[in-house]
């Protein structure tokens, strides 16, 4: 593959896994440091691009050490970070709220007739 494409391929996955992980951490009832949101995207990013590379070029020994790479990585961060609170239910429905409300923005509008 020549190396335009293969850039654009791992582009195309990091950002696919980037914004997963974005999504699933929407979803988490603790507070999130926007370092901790950073990291987390780059961890699940580059171990998504890495996960590729090997599926894609048949490395299959690499599987054996990227599940444990990875979730090393992801405890040796949340180490680092540290805990965090969990979020009250007033803190909790304004993320919701935050959530929902960002989501529902591109909703369509129903067409008045003429």
């Amino acid at each position: 593959m020549p190396l335009a494409s293969s850039s654009l391929f791992f582009a195309g996955v990091f950002c696919l896994f980037a914004s997963l992980v974005l999504i699933g951490s929407s979803m988490n009832p603790r507070s999130q440091s926007v370092g901790e949101m950073i990291s987390d995207i780059f961890i699940g990013g580059g171990f998504a691009m890495l996960w590729a590379y090997a599926g894609t070029r048949r490395l299959i020994w690499w599987f054996l050490i990227l599940g444990p790479l990875e979730a090393v990585a992801f405890s040796l961060q949340a180490s680092i970070v540290g805990p965090h609170q969990i979020l009250t239910s007033l803190d909790l429905a304004h993320k919701c709220n935050a959530t929902v409300t960002s989501r529902s923005s591109y909703s369509l509008q129903p067409i008045s007739p003429l």
